[in-house]
């Protein structure tokens, strides 16, 4: 009785540590993808999983976690709302990956009236769809 007890009590706590995970990871198609994502997707330490892309490269790649679409720069914004809703509907989206750099450090380089302009007709209509909007930070500049 005492190991089912002490059993229920473990169970409990592994899913509550799965349940209220808030990380997440970028799929940047590593070498070694397929044995890393094999770990990680089923890491109770991880809930969701981004690619700087508006679609993940196949439904079940990413295994139990939630994909978020990102419209990472100017092209792919261009008809990235269009994209994400001829999809799989997901409860988030992200925008603009380090807008402020350039691209050869992983950034888009984009002038902020063209993230506004894109902002306004690709991304924020998400929202009207019950999408939960986000961007990733810029890099600061140290003085």
């Amino acid at each position: 009785m005492k190991s089912l007890l002490v059993s229920g009590f473990i169970f409990s706590l592994t899913m509550q540590a799965c349940n209220g995970s808030k990380r997440g990871l970028v799929d940047v198609h590593a070498a070694h993808q397929a044995d890393d994502l094999q770990v990680l997707t089923s890491s109770c330490q991880l809930s969701w999983v981004y690619n700087y892309g508006a679609e993940p490269a196949s439904p079940s790649t990413y295994g139990n976690l939630s994909f978020i679409p990102m419209a990472h720069d100017q092209q792919q914004a261009q008809n990235f709302l269009s994209t994400v809703q001829q999809g799989q509907t997901y409860n988030y989206t992200l925008a603009f990956n380090e807008p402020d750099q350039g691209s050869s450090v992983g950034g888009t380089s984009l002038a902020v009236s063209d993230a506004v302009t894109l902002w306004h007709s690709q991304i924020e209509p998400l929202a009207q769809k019950g999408y939960k909007l986000g961007s990733p930070a810029g890099i600061p500049i140290f003085l």
